[in-house]
């Protein structure tokens, strides 16, 4: 009996010696350094600690010049909108006659005139000056706006002294309005006074 007892006792104490020299034994798991992760576009690259930067920075950059170019790919290609043209509003001048036949007048007469004008257009016509092309001529214009759908007048006065034959002074107006100048004509037919006179007494005696 005791000796069945000490067999026992010595099967458990080698046992227990046997766990105890597995776990001596056992063996450390050793866990690799963890890799660092850099976020590259719309990829995730997986590189140690020692990662290259400038190599990063480049490939950075490229991605931005290719995102612009596909922007400015994309504006180019919407429709873009018709340009509207503004019609810019200008006076018009318009003579109910640019042309006067004074016909026949004697020497030294003085024919007065009046050409009348109305502003057709759609702003405000301003007569800026009027000039005859001679001394003879002398005209007179207005100094106030004409408004869109308003009348004036140039006046005309024509001196014959010393004049004879066909005469056909001009008068130039200058405005604001789509034609810069406008050319009035006038028409005389100048009888000397003297040849005058002897018609009139030839006239009589008849």
């Amino acid at each position: 009996m005791r000796t069945s007892l000490l067999f026992v006792g010595l099967l458990g104490l080698l046992s227990c010696q046997s766990s105890s020299n597995d776990k001596k034994n056992e063996t450390l798991e050793v866990v690799p350094p963890k890799e660092e992760e850099i976020v590259l576009g719309d990829t995730i690259s997986t590189q140690k600690e020692d990662f290259n930067l400038e190599e990063f920075s480049k490939k950075r950059e490229e991605k931005l010049i290719k995102e612009k170019q596909i922007v400015a790919e994309a504006e180019k290609e919407k429709p873009t909108k018709p340009k509207v043209k503004k019609v810019k509003r200008l006076p018009v001048i318009t003579f109910d006659q640019a042309s006067f036949d004074g016909g026949e007048i004697i020497e030294g007469d003085i024919v007065k005139h009046q050409f009348k004008f109305k502003n057709t257009g759609k702003a405000p016509l301003e007569v800026t000056k009027a000039v005859g092309t001679c001394g003879c001529t002398k005209p007179s214009y207005p100094f106030l706006d004409i408004m869109p759908g308003d009348s004036a007048i140039i006046g005309v006065e024509y001196h014959s002294v010393g004049k004879n034959g066909l005469q056909e002074p001009e008068i130039y107006v200058y405005s604001n309005a789509t034609v810069e100048r406008t050319t009035l004509k006038m028409k005389f037919d100048v009888v000397d006074k003297v040849k005058s006179d002897e018609i009139n007494q030839t006239d009589t005696i008849q």
